[in-house]
């Protein structure tokens, strides 16, 4: 869907959790999209709610 344009926000939620190692959330050579930051809110647990909007 990234690669078709059909993307209009990408709604990330960002736990604080120290792990040392995992997998990456896109893969390395997938498709590329350049995204602005169009906000944030955190909550009291210190999780963070980020929205991301393609750059037109």
């Amino acid at each position: 869907m990234l690669a078709d344009g059909l993307v209009d926000e990408v709604h990330l939620f960002m736990y604080p959790l120290v792990a040392g190692a995992g997998g990456r959330l896109f893969p390395e050579g997938g498709a590329s999209a350049k995204f602005t930051l169009g906000g944030t809110e955190a909550y009291d647990g210190g999780v963070l709610h980020l929205t991301y909007m393609p750059v037109q």
